[in-house]
């Protein structure tokens, strides 16, 4: 960023890779299995953790579901994630966050007996995010 506070195009065009989704997130939003409007649920005095929870427990491989909250889930992302989730999210307009999950089936699932990722080789899943910014990633290093 230039001291005007004008961004230079590099950094735009840096930005704009970050905000492009993934293929799949089509798919998901066209024939979401579950979505999942956490406000309401706050609503409606429901807790929204245990409906999160059985929600992703019925996505099947080459599934999605999306889910509307009104701050990013990052917890959520990350607990998803662990169980061979992808995940991308951008804020509405509305400013609501609409995250999408996509189960691809690359990972072996959660517990001790889960086999390894033949991708990434990590265990007990895949702990790759699908639109991680440069920034989050720089605080895992430090963790």
């Amino acid at each position: 960023m230039t001291r005007s506070g004008k961004r230079h195009r590099r950094d735009l065009d840096a930005l704009d890779a970050w905000d492009v989704p993934p293929d799949w997130v089509a798919d998901v939003d066209s024939r979401p299995v579950a979505l999942i409007d956490v406000p309401a649920l706050l609503d409606a005095s429901v807790d929204p953790f245990p409906v999160l929870t059985a929600a992703a427990d019925a996505v099947g491989t080459g599934e999605g579901m999306v889910v509307l909250a009104p701050f990013d889930p990052i917890p959520l992302r990350d607990m998803l994630t662990g169980r061979g989730f992808s995940n991308w999210g951008m804020l509405d307009p509305d400013g609501r966050w609409r995250v999408r999950f996509y189960r691809a089936g690359a990972c072996g699932g959660d517990g001790p007996a889960a086999r390894k990722c033949p991708r990434c080789d990590h265990r007990p899943a895949c702990v790759r995010r699908a639109n991680a910014r440069p920034d989050y990633l720089a605080s895992l290093e430090t963790i």
